[in-house]
């Protein structure tokens, strides 16, 4: 059994889950094993994710050496990676602003100059 969240939680493999079954055969936990095989479960769940994906990520305005980045921009940035996973967004999401930043205001993002004067 595999405990999250500071021991909270606790999470039940799927091995866990069988052979509680087989040891058991409690029917309340047959059922909730039943439910998570039926499409109102799914639909629960993508409600959920959908829920997540619109409150779970509440940025704010941040600087990037001595450029401003407003919430909004970044919240913009999050949906529009919508098609990866929550979690695995933030990694492209920041190179994607640091490529920005540095074509835009040909300054890296902690201060450093992109220009290359000769002369």
């Amino acid at each position: 059994m595999l405990k999250i969240l500071d021991n909270k939680y606790k999470i039940q493999t799927f091995f866990d889950q069988v052979a509680e079954i087989l040891d058991k055969e409690e029917e309340d936990f047959i059922e909730r094993i039943r439910f998570k095989s039926t499409t109102e479960f799914i639909q629960q769940m993508d409600k959920y994710i959908l829920y997540l994906e619109q409150n779970a990520f509440r940025p704010t305005d941040l600087k990037a050496g001595r450029i401003p980045i407003p919430a909004e921009y970044l919240k913009e940035r999050f949906a529009a990676w919508h098609r990866l996973p929550m979690r695995s967004r933030f990694q492209p999401m920041a190179e994607e602003i640091a490529r920005e930043l540095t074509f835009t205001y040909h300054q890296e993002p902690m201060g450093k100059n992109t220009d290359t004067a000769v002369g």
